[in-house]
């Protein structure tokens, strides 16, 4: 069942609505989940981990890390193609046609797609023949919506310039309307990033102004601080609403119940020839990271060698 089918039939009674509105906070701010859709028992599983590893972020950002796969990839002769965007794949076993919305067309006897789910459930890629099962299979999996708030001030002025003054702060989690922010301790970068997942970004439709505007009497709330003190400190911003953004369509993805069969069905390649990973179709502990998806696209890649291999001999 879903997790709030399961919170309705066993937590239903007004003395639980503390401990439900607990988890719905956690699950739609860290899972970018809807409870009416995603699974119970994965949410369990998920939280039962006993060895979970300390979060860590690279010092310097995960560009360092493109630039690693890139070097690599450039030593082996690799040609990378940049701006080109994939609207239609036509196949038979062991050739594919890619044509992006440019004009171009490139030829290849096998395709590893490695799009956000979100891409694929838009279906703003198309295929010939069509690929019905594979898409729905996309759609089968939960991918939930996340708005992030970058914003680098002046000073840490939420250190000394506040009512409700706050030192070493790593997480701050609130019930302001943009409720989770975090600092870049141990780097002492002012820097405040804001963060909005699950439904509550979902029905946010606003344009970055008024974002910007929401994320400020946020703050003001949690620190108890004039929005004017704020924008007098704020040096610059960004937010990234990664729904409306076309090539993501969406943030990181959760388990629903049709999840597990999901994943195997796109797990499994379609005539030996298009190939699918990323996060979304691992099966594993660590869903909607990082770790997800390169594991998933070693694994995918692994996959089709061997396949090239039986070819080539065949």
């Amino acid at each position: 069942m879903t997790l709030g089918e399961f919170l309705s039939r066993h937590f239903s009674g007004p003395e639980h609505s503390a401990f439900r509105d607990s988890i719905t906070r956690f699950v739609e701010g860290y899972n970018a989940a809807d409870l009416s859709k995603v699974s119970a028992l994965a949410i369990r599983e998920e939280w039962s981990q006993d060895d979970e590893p300390e979060q860590r972020r690279p010092a310097g950002g995960y560009g360092q890390l493109m630039e690693h796969l890139l070097a690599q990839v450039l030593q082996q002769g690799v040609t990378v193609h940049l701006s080109s965007i994939v609207s239609h794949i036509q196949w038979q076993p062991g050739k594919v046609v890619i044509e992006t919305t440019d004009g171009n067309s490139y030829s290849a006897q096998k395709v590893l797609i490695t799009v956000p789910i979100g891409v694929l459930q838009h279906e703003r890629i198309t295929f010939t023949p069509a690929i019905p099962a594979y898409l729905e299979a996309a759609k089968n999996i939960g991918f939930g919506s996340v708005i992030k708030f970058l914003l680098e001030f002046k000073t840490p002025f939420w250190e000394n310039l506040v009512a409700r003054p706050v030192h070493n702060m790593g997480f701050m989690l609130s019930d302001a309307t943009i409720p989770t922010w975090w600092t870049q301790l141990p780097d002492t970068t002012p820097l405040l990033t804001g963060w909005l997942g699950g439904p509550s970004a979902a029905q946010l439709h606003t344009g970055a102004e008024q974002m910007l505007n929401e994320a400020l009497r946020s703050l003001s709330y949690i620190f108890d601080c004039s929005v004017d003190l704020l924008r007098q400190q704020l040096r610059h911003w960004y937010i990234s609403d990664w729904k409306n953004d076309p090539f993501a369509c969406g943030a990181y993805s959760y388990a629903t119940i049709e999840t597990p069969r999901a994943r195997e069905i796109l797990n499994t390649p379609v005539a030996d020839t298009i190939y699918f990973s990323g996060e979304a179709v691992y099966d594993g502990p660590h869903t909607g990271t990082v770790e997800a998806a390169l594991v998933s696209g070693r694994e995918a890649a692994i996959k089709m060698l061997h396949a090239y291999s039986e070819d080539v001999e065949n």
